[in-house]
Formats: structure tokens, sequence, C-alpha cells
């Protein structure tokens, strides 16, 4: 089986239907298409009530595994736009479209799997996506952070035929715009974080899902911020197993990304993206890819793995 682990950050919805009038930075009504992430005045998930389209840039990097040969990783240190890849919602039919190329699934009602907790999960053949709850009406009363203008996704694909699998990252929502954005102070957020974590070479490969926990700072003043990752796998008690990560970066209008700089469970490098949502920054979230490297993975009284590559998404509301 070869994987290939994706995370990508989107950007606010290209047609109206969520909200009352599009436009933010330009005029009402209007979508510049020759902005990376278009802006619209800011809106909860709540009022949803018709088609919602958002695009999304790859924003974390690329991953790709045989268990024949080693991983390549080349994490990306900027976001690009990538029209291609997409999540829609079409509120008249309860349908979720993901796209990423020429590759698509969509999922409705009858796909819903049942949950326990505050994601919400949709099956079908091959592919499955699982959303944040406050996506879903009726689940953020349990969500680790409740959020009206962000959330993320994780879709699954696999391809039987090519034995691969591919997972993907989503952080989208409603940006706030440069004209929505602090200027002064700074701001601490309540944040969670989800991720995937491919461990590979030398041991068997394994593929693990990861929480934890994560802060993020910003400070407007300045234009920085920071951000800290502590991850271990679900069903691990034991806070930072996966791997403990510091990171900084700069805010571009209300778009930010950065690097990590310094983390343990052989650090060897990292970057994260992301954007502020709602009005007044109220909210953020980013999607970040870490690659980690032992150098002898035989030192201990197991063979160790020789290499990992951990992807997910963070996403916050201010304190």
């Amino acid at each position: 089986m070869a994987y290939t682990i994706r995370t990508i950050r989107m950007a606010v919805p290209l047609a109206c239907g969520l909200l009352a009038a599009c436009g933010g930075d330009g005029p009402v009504n209007s979508v510049s298409a020759s902005k990376p992430f278009p802006q619209s005045t800011s809106g909860t998930f709540s009022a949803a009530t018709a088609t919602q389209t958002y695009t999304g840039s790859l924003s974390s990097g690329q991953f790709g595994s045989q268990f024949s040969k080693p991983l390549a990783v080349t994490p990306a240190t900027t976001a690009s736009v990538n029209a291609a890849t997409t999540i829609a919602y079409d509120a008249a039919t309860g349908t979720y479209t993901v796209q990423a190329g020429s590759t698509s699934a969509s999922f409705t009602a009858a796909d819903k799997m049942p949950s326990s907790d505050y994601t919400t999960s949709f099956n079908k053949g091959g592919d499955t996506l699982t959303l944040y709850g406050n996506a879903q009406p009726g689940n953020t009363a349990t969500a680790p952070v409740s959020l009206s203008y962000t959330s993320f996704g994780k879709w699954t694909h696999v391809d039987a035929s090519a034995d691969q699998t591919d997972i993907r990252y989503y952080v989208f929502g409603e940006m706030s715009g440069s004209k929505g954005m602090p200027t002064s102070g700074s701001a601490t957020y309540a944040t969670t974080v989800s991720g995937t974590m491919l461990a590979y070479n030398y041991a068997p490969a394994t593929l693990s899902d990861l929480t934890g926990t994560a802060t993020f700072t910003a400070d407007f003043a300045q234009g920085t911020v920071s951000t800290g990752l502590s991850l271990r796998a679900v069903g691990n008690p034991t806070e930072g197993s996966a791997g403990v990560y510091s990171g900084s970066g700069t805010i571009a209008k209300d778009q930010f990304a950065g690097t990590f700089t310094s983390g343990t469970n052989y650090f060897a490098s990292g970057a994260f993206n992301g954007a502020f949502f709602g009005p007044s920054a109220a909210e953020m979230g980013y999607t970040f890819a870490i690659k980690g490297h032992n150098p002898d993975p035989y030192a201990g009284a197991s063979v160790s793995p020789g290499d990992i590559s951990i992807v997910g998404a963070v996403v916050g509301a201010k304190k």
C-alpha cells in the first residue's frame, strides 16, 4: 500500500448563498478572480442555506510512500492557489463534494456514519470525509473549541487498483479580509489539533491518527505568529509521545505562514500555512507538515522507524 498525505487550506465561498452579499475588500456582490483568496463579509456556518464552494491551496507539502523504497517528502513553505482542489456544500440536497484534480467524491445524508464525538463522518466506496463539528448543525456542544467562521475536514481516498491511499486535510471558512484585521495588540487562541502520522523505513510502515494540544499567539502590531504542538496518537494518554514542536511565522494581510524551528521525535523540518477567520481575526486555522528522521533506527532494543511524516490541522478561537 502506498500513502499520499496532503494538507490543504481553503478560502471563503466563491458563490453567494452563505451570505447576503459577497465581496469584502472589493465591491459588494463581486469576487475578483485574480485574488488568491477572494474575501466576503463574515458570516456563520449556521446561516448556510444554498450551495457554497471553497477553493483550496496546497499549503504544507506532498507525501508519498512505497514500502519498498524511502518516502520522498518536500514540505512547502508557501501556499499556492490550486483551483482544482475544492470542497463544496449544497444545502438543498445536503451534499458535500470534495475534488482534487480529476478525483472527486460526493457524500449525502445516506452516507453518514454513526459518531459519538464532535466529528461527522461520511463513507462511500473508497472515500471517507470527516468534518469538524461546527460544519454540521448540532455537533458544536461537544467540540473542544466552539467556532462560527472556521472549520476543517479530512478526506481519505483509497484507490484499490493502484494500491494507493491519499489523505488530505482542509481548513476552510470565512476569512477576515485585510480590512477586518487588527493592526495593534496581540491575541492568544484556544485551539484544537488533529493529524495523521506515517512512520516508515526499517520498521514496518504504520499510519496513526493524532490528537494532542496546540498553542497559537498572534502579535498584530509586529505582524508575527507563534505556535506549539504537543502530539500523541489517539488512544495514547502520554502527551507529546508523537512529538513536541515549536514554530513561528509572519502575517500578510489576513494570512500567515511559518516554519517549525525545533522539535522532538527526530525533528528534521516543518511548515505551516493558515489564515484568520471572522471579524477582527476572531478565529484562526492552519495546516501543517512535519518531517522527522532517525539516523540510527537500530539503536534500541527493537528496530525503530527511520522516518516519520506528520500532517494535520489546527483551528482556534480568541480567548
